[in-house]
């Protein structure tokens, strides 16, 4: 009868310990590679030949050649053809509590509804007012208008 001995403790350890330090050399591995791109992409960009800019803060400055402008907003149409109507025909359309911004110049007046001026499509009334341009922009986070020339 051959007397066989139960599993030591340190036999069951081992494979534990191992999957510990595999783990921790992967993980060091990973720093290590990432650590090592970043110092690597950081010293490309301070070899850089672009010119700071008067104010550093402000960051890099392009150069003509390399300057690339990149529309992050598109830009919203014009509103330039638009219908006026008289002040007794705007009564039947804009209700009594309605809005409106009031511009008087060169002796004549017209009064453009805040709601034509909000909105991500029409941010601004171009218009011709006592002969004169006028622009109109609008001010959508708030019930703002202001009127000003245009030239």
């Amino acid at each position: 009868m051959t007397h066989e001995s139960p599993p030591s403790s340190d036999s069951q350890r081992r494979p534990r310990s191992r999957l510990k330090l595999a783990l921790i050399c992967g993980v060091a591995m990973a720093v290590c590679t990432f650590a090592g791109l970043t110092v690597l992409d950081w010293v490309a960009w301070r070899e850089q030949q672009v010119p700071f800019g008067a104010d550093p803060l402000a960051g890099r400055t392009p150069t003509a050649e390399n300057f690339v402008p990149v529309l992050a907003v598109p830009r919203p149409p014009l509103v330039s053809d638009f219908e006026t109507v008289s002040s007794t025909s705007a009564d039947e359309i804009l209700e009594n509590d309605e809005l409106v911004l009031g511009v008087e110049t060169g002796g004549e007046a017209r009064a453009y509804p805040i709601n034509m001026l909000n909105g991500p499509e029409r941010e601004i009334i171009n218009d011709k007012l006592g002969g004169r341009a006028i622009a109109a922009p609008g001010d959508t986070s708030a019930t703002m208008a202001s009127c000003m020339p245009a030239s």
